[in-house]
């Protein structure tokens, strides 16, 4: 059925300039309680109006002319291709011709918060203008579902496989006219001119056959699902414990947000994300997700970075007193900012605020600027130390194996309780009794991304189990990158005693090994990579005594592995 074409009425100032003002509608101005951002698998489970105006809002957006500023086109061609300017940005002398995305340095995380506002903001006007169709009994339910309209998100770290809906060519759904079967926009997004005119779309090699974004596809562009689903759930215990470890241990924002840092960040489990949605390294297999220049525009994309802003949503929320920047630190060059120091202060170019002036790292710093929020951060309720604790009990329920005294239990109905507004009982039964201190292991990873073939994938093994993975995406091309992969969960489930020190670092310096694949599955000797480090990282663990809490951890112990190919060196774990 051929959905009612949707026509955005834009001000005068938005017809000049993309101000992104976030979403006004839905706020209760008294208290400040604002619609949240939710779990795209719940927003699809429950379907009704706002899942209906969704879909069909997305459509919408999809279908606008990609010569319009406000075309999912052009939204997503801020972030790569077709490296063009937006907003009145235009290439600077000694910008790059890239996109604007500043990956891999302190503002990764600020400088994604107004692009997902602008996508929702956009996408909310084709969702209002939607929801005007309905009349009669059911419009009253629609209208309100277009007022609370908030994008949705994808929390890879807690369910590591595709969101279903994200894997079905159509799906049926109540339009104003009654139900209908639509192509699905989360699936895919169909390019409007294909064979490209672009150059620039030109020498990307596979990814130029394809008329449509795809997801480990083939030569034909067949999907393997199965083999892509095997890839995200194999890394499943390292997103989680990934995600637990940035809350639990990066103790600054700098640490917290790129991977240009040491230890652990958002911003690593979020390069590996993107290259396992496309099947990276595995042998005759593509996606566009992989490759940052097209990865925007991927629908999946967008319920990534929405989760990525969430998870960076929730650690301020706990580290209420650092949560922003204050140091400066270099910026690489990018299409509309050249090389150069960045600052809390310097421009998150191309967003405008509603007075025309660019926004920075301080002036996104509270998601409510943008008018939205997340099922575990409700800051109009709280104190910001409440705050902080309640999100905490969250963290440990989402990614620290549920209860103090059970880990691992954790149900999915627990989360959805309080992405209703229902917040769970503590588990406080077990404080108070002491947990008996242990030892916590991780390996960091350490490389200048110039010696590598960038986008790479490096895969940690002990013996030959994989006991995690990592990612170096296509930019930026130099500067250093850092990995933190927790080992504590895949040595429990070896049985070996992690109280015994000495015992384990040895087993580990022997046993640990670092294999880097390119996109095609071949493998990179580790000899020609001389400032690849890998080094051990010890040090005492007391685990929480309850929900309300997080774990503490002790002083640091580094020890060094030495990395040689191993022997069998030519075949790929990964191939098909």
């Amino acid at each position: 059925m051929r959905l009612p074409r949707v026509s955005l009425l834009l001000t005068a100032a938005t017809a000049v300039s993309a101000q992104v003002v976030g979403i006004l509608t839905g706020i209760n101005v008294s208290t400040g309680e604002r619609p949240a951002r939710r779990n795209i698998n719940d927003l699809y489970a429950e379907g009704g109006p706002a899942w209906d105006l969704y879909i069909q809002g997305l459509i919408s957006l999809q279908s606008v002319n990609q010569s319009d500023w406000s075309s999912y086109y052009q939204i997503m061609g801020i972030h790569g291709l077709p490296f063009t300017g937006y907003n009145g940005v235009e290439q600077v002398p000694g910008g790059a011709r890239i996109g604007f995305c500043p990956h891999g340095q302190i503002n990764f995380g600020t400088w994604h918060r107004p692009y997902v506002a602008l996508y929702e903001q956009v996408l909310a006007q084709h969702v209002q203008r939607a929801a005007s169709n309905y009349t009669g009994t059911q419009g009253p339910a629609y209208k309100v579902a277009a007022a609370n309209f908030r994008i949705g998100y994808w929390d890879w770290a807690h369910e590591a496989t595709f969101p279903p809906v994200t894997m079905l060519p159509t799906l049926t759904i109540n339009t104003a006219a009654g139900p209908a079967t639509v192509r699905n926009p989360l699936y895919a997004y169909g390019f409007q001119t294909f064979p490209f005119t672009d150059p620039d779309f030109g020498g990307h090699g596979q990814l130029t056959r394809y008329p449509q974004t795809k997801r480990c596809a083939n030569r034909r562009g067949e999907q393997d699902w199965t083999k892509a689903n095997s890839l995200l759930s194999g890394s499943a215990d390292w997103f989680r414990d990934a995600v637990y470890d940035v809350f639990t241990q990066a103790q600054s924002f700098e640490e917290m947000t790129t991977s240009s840092n040491s230890g652990p960040s958002f911003e690593d489990p979020h390069n590996s994300v993107h290259n396992e949605v496309a099947c990276f390294g595995v042998n005759n297999r593509y996606g566009h997700m992989s490759q940052l220049a097209w990865s925007a525009f991927d629908p999946i994309f967008m319920l990534h970075h929405t989760n990525v802003d969430r998870l960076i949503a929730m650690w301020q929320a706990i580290h209420y007193n650092d949560s922003m920047f204050t140091s400066t630190a270099n910026g690489f060059a990018l299409y509309g900012v050249p090389y150069g120091p960045v600052t809390p202060d310097s421009p998150l170019k191309p967003f405008k605020d509603a007075s025309g002036n660019f926004y920075t790292s301080k002036t996104v710093e509270q998601i409510k600027t943008f008018g939205y929020t997340y099922p575990e951060i409700r800051d109009w309720a709280y104190t910001r130390d409440q705050l902080s604790g309640a999100v905490i009990q969250q963290v440990n329920l989402l990614y620290g194996g549920g209860s103090a005294a059970s880990a691992g239990k954790t149900k999915r109905w627990q989360y959805s309780r309080f992405a209703r507004g229902a917040l769970e009982q503590r588990s406080d039964a077990a404080k108070g009794s002491p947990q008996p201190a242990s030892k916590d292991y991780a390996v960091e990873i350490k490389v200048e991304r110039e010696e590598l073939p960038l986008p790479c994938s490096i895969d940690i093994f002990l013996g030959d189990s994989r006991v995690g993975t990592t990612a170096i995406l296509g930019m930026p091309e130099k500067g250093c990158f850092h990995s933190s992969i927790p080992l504590r969960r895949q040595l429990q489930r070896k049985n070996v005693k992690l109280d015994q020190s000495t015992d384990v670092v040895d087993m580990l310096q022997q046993g640990l090994r670092v294999e880097i694949y390119k996109d095609d599955g071949s493998k990179v000797p580790v000899e020609s990579v001389p400032s690849l480090q890998a080094d051990i990282k010890a040090r005492d663990f007391v685990p929480r005594r309850s929900n309300s809490e997080l774990p503490k951890f002790g002083e640091v112990q580094r020890h060094s592995v030495k990395i040689t190919t191993p022997e069998g060196y030519g075949g790929r774990a990964r191939s098909d």
